[in-house]
């Protein structure tokens, strides 16, 4: 069964709000590209999440075509 957390990050080309769903089943590192909602341009989020207290660390760099 999937557990989603909503985490918001910020687009590092645009500046512009963004929410994304962590399944919190996929393991404790999860690394995927997401577009941005406003501008499109792709960017890697790397998620770590703390087993103990399902803490979610998230950082956002553009992606390098």
């Amino acid at each position: 069964m999937s557990v989603l957390e909503p985490v918001p990050w910020q687009c590092p080309s645009c500046g512009a709000s963004n929410l994304a769903e962590v399944d919190l089943s996929c393991g404790h590192h999860q690394r995927y590209t997401e577009d941005c909602e406003t501008c499109c341009t792709p960017s890697v989020l790397t998620i770590d999440i703390d087993t103990a207290t399902q803490e979610i660390e998230l950082q956002v760099e553009a992606e390098n075509r």
